[in-house]
C-alpha cells in the first residue's frame, strides 16, 4: 500500500492559476477548429500523418529536445496542414524539421540553422527554399506559436491535482503516452484536454496506482466534465497500439 495526497478539493477557485485556465481554454477552442481535417480532405493519410510525426519526434530525440517541444512542433504540423492539406509528399520532411526548429526556438531557445537543415535533409533542399519554407509555415500559422502542447497541459494537470512522492516519474510516462495520444487520429481529434486524462490515466496503470487512478478520477469530475466511457476506450485504444509496436 502507498500514501498519495490530492490537493484538488470540489472548488478548484483557490488552486488554479490563471496559466491553467488559459491552457484549457486554448484546448478547447483548438478542439473547435478541428486542425485534423486535412486527413479527410487532402491526400495525406492518418498513416503518412503518424509516420511523418514519428520522424519528427525520433529527430527531437535525437537532438535532446523534449518531448513537449517535439509534441508542440507536431501541433504546429497539424496546424499548418489543416489549411494546405494537398501539399505535396515530396517536402513534408521538410515541413517536419522546419516545424521542429520553430518549436525549438519558442519552446528552448534552441537554434537549428538552415545550414544545419540542409546538411539533415542530405543536400535536397537548398539554403533559399529551407528559409522560404520556414516563413511559409509562420505565415499559415498567422505568427502564432504560442499554443500549449499536450504535455504542458499533463504538467498543469498534475500540478494542481495531486501531491505524490513518485509525481516526477508519473509525470515522465505521462509525456511518453502522450506521444502515443496525439499520433492516434481519434485521441487527438477529442482535443489535448481528453488527451491529457488519458495519458495521465495510462502512466498511473502502467505503475499498478489504481488507487489512485479511481480517486484521482473522482477528484477530477467534481470540477470538469468528460466522458468516461469514452476515456476508458481510448486507454484501450492506445494500448492495443502499444502492443502493436512491441511486437513490431
Amino acid at each position: 500500500m502507498f500514501s498519495y495526497y490530492l490537493t484538488m478539493p470540489g472548488n478548484l477557485e483557490g488552486y488554479l492559476t490563471e496559466n491553467l485556465y488559459r491552457l484549457l481554454e486554448i484546448s478547447e477552442e483548438s478542439k473547435k477548429v478541428n486542425y485534423l481535417s486535412y486527413l479527410a480532405v487532402g491526400h495525406i493519410t492518418s498513416n503518412c500523418r503518424e509516420t511523418l510525426l514519428n520522424w519528427v519526434l525520433d529527430l527531437s530525440s535525437n537532438l535532446n529536445i523534449s518531448v513537449s517541444t517535439g509534441l508542440l512542433a507536431c501541433s504546429y504540423i497539424d496546424r499548418f496542414l489543416s489549411s494546405r492539406p494537398n501539399f505535396q509528399h515530396s517536402v513534408l520532411e521538410l515541413v517536419g524539421i522546419t516545424a521542429l526548429s520553430l518549436a525549438m526556438k519558442f519552446a528552448e531557445g534552441k537554434i537549428l540553422t538552415p545550414n544545419s537543415i540542409y546538411t539533415m535533409l542530405d543536400y535536397r533542399f537548398s539554403i533559399d527554399a529551407i528559409v522560404t519554407t520556414e516563413l511559409f509555415i509562420l505565415k499559415e500559422l498567422e505568427w502564432n506559436l504560442s499554443i500549449p502542447s499536450p504535455c504542458e497541459l499533463i504538467d498543469c494537470l498534475i500540478e494542481y491535482s495531486f501531491d505524490y512522492p513518485c509525481t516526477g516519474r508519473i509525470i515522465e510516462f505521462c509525456h511518453s503516452f502522450a506521444v502515443l495520444c496525439y499520433l492516434d487520429t481519434e485521441t487527438v481529434a477529442s482535443g489535448n484536454f481528453n488527451l491529457a486524462i488519458a495519458s495521465i490515466v495510462l502512466s498511473l496503470d502502467h505503475l499498478a496506482y489504481n488507487e489512485l487512478r479511481t480517486d484521482w478520477l473522482l477528484s477530477l469530475k467534481e470540477s470538469f466534465v468528460f466522458d468516461s466511457e469514452k476515456l476508458e476506450i481510448t486507454v484501450k485504444r492506445v494500448l492495443s497500439k502499444l502492443n502493436l509496436f512491441q511486437k513490431q
